[in-house]
């Protein structure tokens, strides 16, 4: 028996009459190149300029800012991954496409720079390079959490709310190479 599907009839007229979007469709789905751990996203991204280009960092590599958890879950590993900053070099021309991956700048606790009571990084939300040929990394600031992954991050009064920042803890970072 076959269910009526509620907008069975508006999806049918207005497919009528109409034509592919696409000549043939796009190139076949592949795999991707490179996963990031649970409770982290790529929040900001830029290339870096040549004049960057020195030890672990080669010509052609990306700087990337990482947000981390919001402490709804456990940890994402042992250390955790997230509020840092991540290099990405790509494989030479003419090799085969791969990523290679490495923490760039991050704090040495693993965690947001506020648990600790030290000067670091919180919540990136953004990285570029500046015509000074240095990178410019956003940070939201400290915000409070659920504290699943990190005891220490969640909520200690009762004006704390869920990710709210706390005040004057925003900061531009400024990663020039040495």
């Amino acid at each position: 028996m076959q269910r009526a599907r509620p907008n069975a009839a508006k999806e049918s007229t207005c497919r009528v009459g109409s034509k592919p979007v696409l000549e043939r469709p796009p190139q076949s789905i592949t795999p991707p190149l490179a996963l990031e751990p649970a409770d982290v996203a790529i929040v900001g991204l830029d290339f870096v300029p040549n004049s960057f280009v020195t030890g672990p960092v080669k010509r052609g590599a990306a700087l990337a800012g990482r947000e981390g958890d919001f402490g709804f879950s456990q940890g994402n590993g042992t250390p955790e991954e997230g509020h840092d900053v991540e290099l990405i070099n790509f494989s030479g021309p003419g090799e085969p496409l791969r990523l290679e991956l490495q923490r760039f700048a991050f704090n040495t606790t693993f965690e947001q720079a506020f648990v600790s009571g030290i000067r670091g990084i919180n919540r990136p939300v953004d990285l570029k390079f500046g015509p000074d040929d240095c990178a410019y990394l956003v940070d939201y600031g400290a915000v409070r959490d659920f504290g699943q992954s990190d005891p220490d991050a969640g909520f200690k009064v009762e004006g704390d709310g869920p990710l709210v920042q706390i005040p004057g803890t925003g900061v531009i970072w400024k990663i020039c190479r040495e």
